[in-house]
């Protein structure tokens, strides 16, 4: 073989070489961002008691939290964006604060465990929900917790809890009574929140009968459970959604 052709053969190996180097190193790097993009998740849905507008939504996982970038529209969206996807969700909880569906939710707080619903998208945290992720057995017995929950709301079956409150007109009316007695001022001057049903079902067999009891109106001035009483006969007459959301408007009028 010539000198000759020993240099070129050589050139070509060595330009052949450089370039599949370059290659290898760009195609590496589209591969690096493509794995990057899959590593986070977006993570969507509403918060409905009906539709929550301008709630401020989180993700909870323990010491870390990840903020929705804008509050909840007229429809109760919201949208969490880039969440890492290798986050154990399974301790995570969607939080809800404040906000208006003809109350003023300012100092109200929602929640829906991630796992309740364990997907990305058409997740819901309302008013059920919230007090279904409080339940004592919500990790040991989560169906136990369901049926329980239902039992005292007076729902027939416990994937209710699960619906849109938006969708079903009784529903909707359990939801608002359950909100308006969180909003409630007690003698003290203090929320009495949304409802440790952990606690009070041990004594009352579903929240009609925890309303009516003594104990509850202990709790409240004769004004204030007179008016909550008002508001709750209202609701239940209710004929529509937008029924329920005339209810709430004009009694904070």
């Amino acid at each position: 073989m010539t000198n000759k052709t020993i240099f070129l053969s050589f050139l070509v190996a060595t330009t052949l070489f450089t370039t599949g180097c370059g290659g290898g190193g760009g195609g590496g790097g589209s591969n690096s961002s493509s794995s990057s993009n899959s590593s986070y998740l977006n993570i969507t849905g509403n918060v409905i008691d009906p539709a929550i507008e301008g709630a401020t939504v989180k993700l909870s996982c323990g010491a870390k939290d990840f903020f929705a970038n804008q509050k909840t529209d007229t429809a109760g969206k919201f949208n969490l964006n880039e969440i890492r996807s290798d986050i154990n969700f399974s301790q995570c909880s969607i939080i809800s604060n404040g906000g208006n569906d003809g109350d003023d939710l300012s100092r109200l707080e929602l929640k829906s465990l991630y796992k309740l619903f364990n997907k990305n998208s058409g997740i819901l945290v309302t008013p059920f929900t919230t007090i279904l992720s409080e339940h004592s057995e919500i990790d040991s017995d989560i169906e136990s917790a369901k049926r329980k929950v239902a039992e005292f709301l007076g729902l027939d079956n416990p994937n209710d809890l699960f619906k849109n409150p938006e969708e079903d007109l009784n529903l909707a009316k359990i939801s608002k009574i359950i909100t308006k007695i969180a909003l409630t001022t007690d003698a003290d001057g203090s929320l009495i929140g949304i409802l440790d049903i952990d606690n009070i079902s041990l004594i009352y067999d579903n929240l009609t009968d925890y309303i009516s009891s003594s104990e509850f109106k202990d709790k409240l001035d004769e004004d204030t459970y007179d008016n909550l009483n008002e508001y709750i006969v209202a609701i239940n007459n209710a004929t529509s959604i937008d029924d329920i959301k005339r209810i709430s408007i004009e009694t904070n009028v």
